[in-house]
């Protein structure tokens, strides 16, 4: 019998319109949304510290990680994912669709801890592999355009691939610039770079 969680990942990968299909009969309760937020955004700020520990390792200046505090950046990541779904929602509404708030979150914390597992993927090519994880940092990027087009035409209830992917892109830069905003507005410590030279 087949795992429906590894069902899902492999129809997320290979057939991304079938998997926003099967996400739509999802319907998880709030206090479910908020577990699976709250895990998103503390797998993305391992995956950020992996690539950025990956960049100040193999730069060819020397570099460090600069202090900073883990529960604002999983705070922030945290707060960041629920602008982005309801920007999404509000996007989707001023484009005539109507979009539950349910059926948003899952989609959208879906596809981006799929997207995130993704990254750490290419982290660990690039770590093994060398330069022939360039290719899977190409299947990754190409994958990402594609099942977040089938993701979010599909929450629209629409067959528009590139509709999808402009919602999907649009909603999530907005909700990235107003995240920047109130961070440097509230002078939050943030997982950055600095070189010594």
């Amino acid at each position: 019998m087949t795992n429906p969680f590894f069902d899902l990942v492999r129809k997320s990968v290979t057939q991304p319109g079938e998997a926003a299909r099967v996400l739509s009969h999802i319907n998880p309760t709030r206090s479910e949304i908020l577990q699976a937020s709250l895990l998103l955004a503390v797998v993305s700020v391992v995956a950020r510290y992996g690539l950025l520990w990956f960049l100040v390792t193999f730069s060819p200046t020397p570099a460090h990680l600069t202090d900073y505090a883990v529960w604002a950046d999983v705070a922030m990541q945290f707060g960041g994912i629920f602008l982005s779904i309801w920007a999404t929602i509000i996007l989707g509404r001023a484009m005539g669709a109507v979009i539950s708030f349910p059926r948003a979150a899952t989609t959208y914390i879906w596809f981006n801890l799929m997207l995130t597992i993704g990254s750490l993927a290419m982290l660990a090519a690039f770590y093994f592999l060398g330069g022939i994880a360039l290719l899977v940092s190409m299947a990754v990027g190409i994958w990402a355009l594609w099942a977040m087009a089938h993701f979010w035409s599909s929450l629209m209830g629409r067959d528009n691939l590139l509709m999808g992917l402009v919602l999907g892109v649009v909603s999530m830069l907005i909700a990235s610039t107003i995240t920047v905003v109130v961070v440097g507005m509230l002078g939050l410590p943030v997982m950055e770079i600095a070189t010594d030279v």
